[in-house]
């Protein structure tokens, strides 16, 4: 059985080296969608999955984070900026990747799955706009894999 949660935050970033000079070389932002599908073998005594509730109690927080952030990429050459962000803003992510949507699914998945092992995270949805999301979904022969990010 599977069940899907659905989260909305905001979130600002620069995605340096994107295709658009816009989204490479200016601080810009959306609305974000996050889809989490999660899948149990078995259901509990209520007869669920999860409680979608439980779902939010353990997660939430953690999604939270990035609601109303500015997310920037740890690189050398970003050092300034991130000097400056962390100094005048109260919510900065530094990454060690660019907050593109792909690697915010992964990430979210990864993170998430830590969060909960009593069940699968199948996929994760990453909406960074009303027509463009990116997903990162484990495959049928996959194992559920090791965090490829600090957590």
């Amino acid at each position: 059985m599977v069940i899907r949660k659905l989260f909305k935050f905001e979130m600002g970033h620069v995605v340096r080296k994107a295709y658009s000079r816009r989204c490479a070389k200016n601080i810009h932002g959306h609305s974000y969608l996050l889809e989490v599908f999660l899948k149990g073998n078995e259901v509990n005594d209520a007869q669920m999955v999860v409680d979608f509730g439980e779902v939010k109690h353990h997660i939430a927080d953690f999604i939270d984070s990035f609601d109303h952030a500015f997310c920037l990429r740890n690189l050398p050459e970003e050092a300034e900026l991130i000097e400056f962000a962390c100094k005048n803003f109260e919510r900065v992510i530094v990454l060690p990747y660019n907050s593109t949507a792909e690697m915010m699914a992964k990430m979210f998945h990864d993170v998430i799955q830590k969060i909960m092992p009593e069940v699968t995270v199948l996929k994760c949805i990453v909406h960074e706009t009303a027509t463009g999301y990116a997903e990162y979904a484990l495959t049928p022969t996959e194992n559920i894999p090791e965090t490829a990010f600090p957590i």
